[in-house]
């Protein structure tokens, strides 16, 4: 049951320090020197954006957490088999995502958000403005970054899983850990839920915009 409950653990802060530590990334490709930020309004970014990111961390770990759940009434559950494909999928999803919203904030402005898809209709007129290596070198980060992402997302999992013996208190205890992501999910305990706003905390737009979880802003809008 441990194993089980250190999995999650681990998975749900590994994928909070990956979109920690995208922050510093975004906030130097933009200029944040030029934009007279310095590292101290980074360390408040952090602080600030954590949140976001313990809640898009908690969406992720949602399937992992369910089959850890159902494993428990099984003899054995070759869990790492089983999530590789979702792996791949969110680590792709991730790096794009990152690398997208760090791409194109210098031209937009703002956060990434739904209208990218505005833009898929027409990739001709979206891509006019850059050249061809601005965009093959961004390809390679994204493939290289969600290699990296899901290499690590499958260095925290178990190979597979074994049965329990008490069935009934090992669902009660990962139905307690399911309870602390259910409030990383919305956000605290509070009336109010998840959502972009939270993280603003400058007058400078910049750092507001750096604190925000570009796949969250993504999903939300």
């Amino acid at each position: 049951m441990k194993k089980r409950i250190v999995f999650i653990a681990f998975y749900f802060l590994m994928l909070l320090l990956i979109f920690v530590c995208q922050k510093p990334f975004f906030m130097l490709y933009n200029g944040m020197v030029d934009k007279g930020t310095d590292w101290g309004d980074c360390l408040q970014v952090l602080w600030h954006g954590a949140s976001l990111d313990a809640t898009m961390s908690g969406y992720l770990t949602a399937l992992p957490f369910l089959l850890v759940l159902i494993s428990i009434w099984l003899k054995r559950m070759p869990l790492k088999k089983l999530l590789f494909p979702y792996y791949v999928i969110a680590a792709l999803l991730i790096s794009i995502i990152f690398i997208v919203d760090m791409g194109l904030y210098p031209f937009w402005g703002f956060k990434l958000d739904a209208s990218i898809f505005l833009y898929l209709d027409s990739p001709e007129e979206a891509l006019a403005s850059v050249s061809k290596g601005f965009i093959l070198i961004r390809v390679i980060l994204m493939v290289v970054l969600g290699i990296f992402f899901a290499w690590l997302m499958l260095k925290v999992t178990p190979q597979s899983l074994k049965e329990v013996k008490n069935k009934v208190l090992g669902t009660l205890g990962m139905i307690l850990v399911g309870g602390f992501l259910f409030i990383a999910i919305r956000g605290g305990v509070t009336e109010s839920t998840s959502n972009v706003g939270q993280v603003y905390f400058s007058n400078n737009q910049f750092l507001n915009h750096s604190a925000v979880n570009p796949f969250f802003s993504l999903l939300s809008s």
